[in-house]
């Protein structure tokens, strides 16, 4: 029988598809494959499974869904599927009758082949309703199959916080590599899903959607199939639970039992992540422990932590529907009583403010005050909160407006984009005056909209007298300075910092802000005394918390640039994590992109990446474009280097969506393509990418040596393009200036452009005193990647010389260190060069002493016969991280398997002994 499966079409998920496909078609082309597709309830797995069978052409589809009241009953999913299993005899192991059952279903395999003549793919939904026994069965079949066209297709629910059954869970760790697991949609893709029912979502819309959706696509369609439109207008209404969500929870609500019920509706009210002793007090449960088990096995919360215990709902939505489910009376007296228990300020007001029902000057008050005290230490997400909730409790029009105006300048100083976009609409109706003009100017700045900004910030500082209003002036010359960094004009940036300064005492928050910036500024001229001068003198002055903060960013970002590598990374570090200092997303966005730059410059590309997808979700959910091309420069190049260029497109498409005002846009958009471009030997696009930047129309600023490396690689796209007379002129005034600040890394990479360029020339003898020059600035930087990189141009330069054994010798330290890296793209170049000069890639049994201490402990593991998971286990590292480990292991001993590297021990071995 065969069964088609309707699909409505995939948004999201070409990835996924894509993989399946791959993996249909090796099964088409006689290898059997099983697959397993899991995820959590909604991800979307029929519907990628639908699209799948849908572009499968003729094939023999038999599907067969797990049953919870049969997942005792061994086998029963394959007698289903239509094979004779007999029962499993008494006293019998089913271990051994699985092997008998997988002959079976081999041969009923076989005869549906030859009868049907096509191709068979087997479909298991709901396999974590399924018996173990079958899908066992199912997997040992395929792994006795021969050579014949047969794919299984498994899928499973599962959850982050809760083990799958143990079938499933067999199948994960045997099939992991034919395992796709389901994420949620991003942002970009819950837009798209949205678009496909008829809702326009702007960014900020989107982003509060797929946050209380997890990205589920079906909790996203529920939603938007029932949430009226004003939910998505520009005031933004709480986003409702859909009906299943609210029936599901009242359900399981009856069934947990009273004193669970109680303690779930105390999570609720309170902040999530509270302790199980807040929601003790609140719920009145003197023993909270059973009733959360309880609570757990319904699925109604989650718990973490030990010292304390702290729990949480186990999506915004079911807070939604638990919330809406209290009567009303009971739901007040919890806010309040919340109120009274909690000590914490902040907290205790905004408890308090969701009780209200009507203006409540007393309480309006209260908020102002706490906003105050929390714009002072830099804290303006709290800020926003206290300043929009006063604004709601009056009565007064132009008393309200102002408190908006002030809370949206909040939410924009903190990088909450969509809070703000939700109060802007609001500010229509207020008058105009500078401080209005200054806070859309400051949102159209992290939004990336350099001319709409630069009108308003302008109009304000005309409009503004700063002997009359000194705060308003000062807040004007902070947002100026930003807009000049993100223009990356470092006069301007100095300029309007200075003012800022001189308006206001050194404890406002526009002032300690400016401070923070005022360094970035002489850096970006080439003054780096001053540049350091000014982080020095605010060291001492600037308050713990989020200000502090902003000046560990703005000094890491200087480090950075002046070759201060390791310094760089331990200041960004620090700045990084928002919530540690109760801080802004914004900053904490700049230092998770420079981060990134800085782990990669030294060689943690691990790091990088890692650092990449922290910041990601977070640009998703504050809508901060400014920023993102920093961020997703890292993850293209990164990508590129170790071949993977379907993730480095992703990255470079994501950039490439964005508008490109600011120069710290441009460039880093500009700089992911080119060495993108550059990776893949298609000189002519580095060119190309990087002729904006060439242009001159963007200021001196970016030729300023460290802050963005660019002119090596423009160089080098001249050099092999074979405009040289171009690429010497270019080059020149750039070498000079690298010189004069003695900046050893530009100097270095210029070094190198300008050794490929002599060789190009025929100059061999000059072309290698200035390698020789460049390798030497940098032999006590911390710059792995970079010496590879001049290893390689240099072996390159020689072995198009005739140079055989001195390109050989380049090559090898170039190829060691791409190895090191992961950077197999140019391994493989490598490899390339050698081969196409007559000689031959290293693979040297005794470098196996060479490798790193976590690299020789994942090796020695390997070699005892352990799994990756095993291996994962042991070193309690990630699977993901064995098999980085071991491809950039096997890249650097010249193997290609685990077979090849045991036969390199062996040698190794028989050679020591």
């Amino acid at each position: 029988m065969t069964e088609r499966i309707p699909s409505p079409g995939l948004v999201g998920r070409d990835g996924e598809l894509r993989r399946l496909r791959d993996l249909l078609r090796r099964a088409l082309g006689g290898q059997p494959v099983l697959a397993l597709v899991h995820g959590p309830s909604g991800a979307g797995s029929s519907t990628l499974v639908s699209a799948l069978i849908e572009g499968a052409g003729d094939v023999d589809v038999r599907t067969v869904t797990g049953l919870p009241w049969e997942s005792t009953r061994e086998f029963e999913l394959l007698r289903r599927l239509g094979l004779s299993i007999p029962q499993v005899p008494a006293g019998r192991a089913l271990h051994d009758h699985v092997q008998g059952a997988a002959a079976r279903v081999v041969r009923q395999w076989e005869r549906w082949l030859d009868a049907s003549d096509r191709p068979l793919l087997v479909v298991v939904r709901d396999a974590q309703e399924g018996d173990a026994a079958s899908l066992s069965a199912l997997s040992s079949a395929v792994h006795r199959l021969g050579p014949r066209p047969v794919m299984v297709v498994v899928m499973a629910r599962t959850s982050p916080q809760a083990a799958p059954p143990a079938g499933v869970a067999a199948l994960q760790q045997v099939h992991r590599d034919t395992s796709i697991a389901l994420a949620g949609l991003a942002v970009a893709d819950v837009a798209r899903l949205a678009a496909s029912r008829g809702v326009l979502l702007d960014p900020q819309a989107a982003a509060r959607l797929r946050r209380h959706t997890s990205g589920l696509p079906r909790l996203v369609l529920e939603v938007l199939d029932e949430a009226p439109m004003t939910t998505w207008g520009a005031t933004g209404e709480r986003i409702p639970a859909p009906s299943s969500v609210r029936w599901t929870a009242e359900r399981n609500l009856v069934a947990a039992g009273p004193d669970a019920r109680a303690v779930v509706e105390a999570a609720a009210v309170l902040r999530p992540w509270a302790t199980v002793r807040e929601v003790a007090e609140l719920s009145e449960v003197n023993d909270p422990l059973p009733p959360l088990d309880v609570a757990r096995g319904l699925g109604l919360v989650h718990v973490r932590g030990h010292q304390p215990l702290r729990v949480d709902l186990t999506s915004p939505l079911l807070r939604t529907a638990v919330l809406d489910l209290l009567d009303l009376t009971r739901r007040r007296e919890l806010y309040l009583h919340a109120a009274r228990q909690s000590a914490d300020e902040g907290e205790a007001l905004r408890l308090r403010l969701l009780a209200a029902v009507g203006p409540d000057p007393g309480l309006a008050d209260e908020l102002e005050a706490f906003a105050r005290v929390s714009a002072r230490r830099g804290a303006w997400g709290a800020a926003g909160d206290a300043l929009a909730g006063s604004s709601e409790l009056q009565t007064d029009p132009a008393r309200r407006a102002a408190l908006l105006v002030a809370a949206v300048d909040a939410y924009v100083g903190h990088g909450d984009l969509g809070r703000a976009a939700m109060l802007i609409p609001e500010l229509d109706g207020a008058p105009e005056s500078p401080q209005r003009d200054a806070v859309l100017g400051y949102d159209a700045i992290l939004r990336g909209h350099r001319h709409e900004a630069e009108h308003l910030l302008a109009q304000a500082w005309n409009a503004v007298d700063p002997a009359a209003h000194p705060e308003v002036a000062a807040q004007i010359c902070h947002r100026r300075a930003l807009h000049a960094l993100a223009a990356w004009d470092a006069p301007a940036l100095v300029e309007w910092s200075t003012r800022a300064i001189n308006l206001e005492p050194n404890t406002a928050p526009a002032v300690v802000e400016a401070r923070t910036l005022e360094g970035l500024g002489h850096g970006g001229m080439g003054h780096h005394d001053a540049a350091r001068a000014a982080y020095a003198a605010i060291t001492g002055d600037v308050p713990e918390g989020a200000q502090r903060q902003r000046a560990q960013m703005g000094l890491g970002w200087l480090n950075l640039a002046l070759d201060e590598l390791p310094t760089a990374a331990g200041k960004l570090r620090l700045a990084s994590p928002r919530d540690a200092w109760q801080g802004s997303t914004r900053v904490s966005l700049w230092a998770y992109g420079w981060l990134a730059r800085c782990q990669f410059s030294l060689g943690d590309w691990d790091g990088a990446m890692a650092t990449v997808e922290r910041a990601v979700p977070v640009l998703d959910a504050t809508g901060q474009d400014l920023i993102a091309p920093l961020v997703h420069w890292t993850g293209a190049e990164v990508s590129a280097l170790r071949g993977d260029w379907e993730r480095a497109r992703r990255h470079l498409d994501i950039m490439g969506a964005l508008r490109s005002d600011y120069v710290v846009m441009l460039a880093p958009v500009a700089i992911a393509r080119a060495t993108v471009a550059l990776a893949a030997a298609d000189h002519p696009a580095v060119v190309r990418a990087l002729s904006v930047l060439a242009s001159g129309e963007h200021g001196a600023g970016l030729d300023e040596p460290g802050f963005w490396p660019w002119h090596d690689l423009y160089a080098i796209g001249l050099t092999a393009t074979g405009l040289l007379n171009e690429a010497d002129q270019f080059l020149q005034p750039h070498e000079q200036r690298a010189r004069e600040r003695g900046h050893r890394s530009s100097i270095a990479r210029l070094g190198a452009a300008r050794g490929r360029l002599l060789g190009a020339c025929g100059e061999l003898q000059a072309a290698r005193a200035v390698f020789a020059d460049a390798m030497n600035q940098v032999r006590e930087l911390p710059l792995p990647y970079l010496r590879a990189r001049i290893h390689y141009s240099y072996g390159e330069t020689l072995r198009r010389a005739g140079k055989r054994r001195e390109a050989e010798q380049q090559l090898h330290l170039a190829r060691d260190g791409y190895a090191a890296l992961g950077a197999q793209t140019y391994v493989d170049r490598c490899d390339r060069e050698l081969q196409a000069g007559g000689l031959t890639p290293r693979r040297d049994g005794a470098r196996l002493d060479e490798l790193t201490p976590q690299e020789r402990s994942v090796v020695d593991l390997v070699l005892m016969g352990r799994t990756n998971r095993e291996v994962a286990s042991q070193l309690f590292i990630s699977v993901k991280t064995v098999q980085y480990h071991l491809t950039r292991v096997y890249a650097r001993l010249g193997v290609r398997s685990r077979v090849e590297l045991i036969a390199l021990q062996n040698a190794a071995d028989q050679e020591s002994g």
